[in-house]
């Protein structure tokens, strides 16, 4: 049997985002693009740092990571020069813009309601609080 590794473009997409801490993980160094410490990358992925190291391992293992420096300085970013980073920046990109549009809809949505806003009061004029007084 060959311990050889496949070529990173064999490696499957479910491998590389077959989890939520691996698209967190590569979320967040696609955006940052500057190296960082697993444990600061877990931060801010919102993951918990075992997690994180195991996306990182994984994604290392598939090419889109790679490590840099040594021991406790040691930093992992992403592979700018593999060769499906500008399909994931595409699939990021496209996941933001509609994230966007959603959010301008519903700011819309909320302004309009905001002009129509009126006092509601329940039926038969009582008070809101069931006509207790203080």
């Amino acid at each position: 049997m060959s311990t050889t590794k496949p070529p990173s473009l064999q490696v499957p997409w479910d491998t590389l985002l077959g989890t939520k801490s691996n698209v967190r993980v590569l979320r967040v160094l696609e955006q940052v693009r500057e190296p960082m410490t697993v444990r600061e990358l877990a931060r801010r992925a919102g993951e918990h740092l075992r997690a994180v190291q195991i996306a990182v391992s994984r994604l290392v293992e598939g090419g889109l990571v790679e490590r840099v420096g040594t021991g406790a300085r040691q930093h992992v970013r992403l592979k700018l020069a593999h060769p499906l980073i500008p399909a994931l920046e595409t699939l990021f990109a496209a996941a933001r813009a509609g994230l966007d549009r959603i959010v301008r809809g519903l700011r819309a949505a909320a302004k309009r309601l905001a002009g129509r806003a009126t006092a509601v009061r329940p039926a038969g004029g009582g008070a809101l609080d069931g006509g207790q007084r203080g």
